[in-house]
């Protein structure tokens, strides 16, 4: 066995059975859901002591079937990717200085740092090995975005989808980092839009004074994404936050046609309202332009309010809650109750 170091964050033995147990479930196989659950059934009977896994993340390296990745918790609960391959495998160049747990006759596992501030590592893993954990242009799909910072609020959005059919999966208040990470743990690859100010986003927010800037920004936006090599579509919000006055309906429509016009419309839309005796109309003259309304948190938005949220809206709505809470789950399912 090659020498590693004393302070490993897993311990080897654990992520030997581990690794073996993968082959065994996963080699020769599609690496779906019902496999990942067969896999988690078995580990359930080894003693882990230092290995938290989440099999929902379980991946296979697109260019060589044999190796695989498992997103876990180590010692000390520190978020890390374990990379299992046999040893005729070649060495990843995905990842810089993976740190070697041990290697026998049958099995190499390495170890790759992977909590939310591990950025690179993170949109690595999205861009080489499964892509299907990145953020997605929303469209025309109504979306609840919450600030997602670990597997429970995607562990909710399946629930809700489980229930009702609707995929409801947004963030916001988060890095797209983060809303990876988190997608990652919770095995979320039914899609989902992220809310952001980085290249990777899926939904960008401008806030501009006139036709004519909110264009130019968009018009940046994608000529950045493009020199960056990201080829996918993304969704343009139009905002009114910060405007001295509410938005009237004829405001907005004029907006929304000179925007038509310039070939930059956008997808959704957040006016400025006082009251939510506003919002149906805003919401006529958007549906005009095939553009959703978005609305952000408010405390007063109990049961009542979220209910004519989602009448006035018909549906097609975009509902932001950015910021932090210890019961992002919770949130998901009391918004989805009264939303979808």
């Amino acid at each position: 066995m090659t020498p590693v170091p004393l302070d490993l964050p897993v311990r080897p033995p654990e992520a030997y059975e581990l690794a073996r147990l993968t082959f065994q479930q996963a080699e020769g196989k599609r690496l779906s859901d019902e496999v990942r659950g067969r896999v988690a059934s078995r580990a359930s009977q080894l003693r882990m002591e230092t290995i938290r896994p989440y099999f929902g993340s379980l991946s296979r390296e697109p260019l060589h079937h044999g190796t695989y990745y498992l997103a876990v918790d180590g010692i000390d609960g520190v978020p890390l990717l374990l990379h299992m391959a046999p040893p005729s495998a070649p060495t990843s160049g995905i990842f810089h200085k993976p740190v070697l747990i041990g290697r026998l006759a049958d099995v190499v596992v390495n170890a790759i740092p992977f909590g939310p501030e591990d950025a690179e590592n993170v949109a690595n893993f999205v861009s080489h090995i499964d892509p299907a954990f990145a953020p997605r242009p929303q469209g025309g799909r109504a979306a609840i975005a919450v600030a997602a910072d670990g597997p429970a609020a995607f562990d909710a959005f399946r629930g809700v989808l489980r229930r009702s059919g609707k995929n409801l999966a947004a963030t916001c208040g988060v890095t797209v980092a983060t809303a990876q990470w988190s997608a990652i743990r919770a095995g979320w690859r039914e899609g989902y839009s992220a809310v952001g100010d980085d290249l990777a986003a899926s939904h960008f927010v401008i806030e501009a004074a006139t036709p004519d800037e909110a264009a130019g920004m968009h018009e940046r936006i994608r000529q950045s994404r493009s020199a960056a090599k990201l080829t996918r579509a993304f969704d343009f919000e139009l905002s009114f936050a910060a405007a001295e006055t509410p938005t009237t309906p004829d405001e907005l429509r004029v907006f929304l046609e000179l925007l038509k016009a310039a070939g930059h419309a956008p997808q959704w839309v957040s006016p400025r309202i006082e009251t939510l005796d506003a919002l149906e109309e805003l919401a006529s003259v958007s549906r005009l332009f095939q553009c959703g309304i978005a609305v952000s948190a408010s405390p007063e938005h109990d049961a009542a309010p979220l209910d004519r949220i989602a009448r006035a809206t018909g549906g097609r709505f975009f509902y932001k809650v950015c910021a932090n809470t210890d019961d992002a789950a919770g949130q998901v399912e009391f918004l989805a109750a009264h939303l979808a």
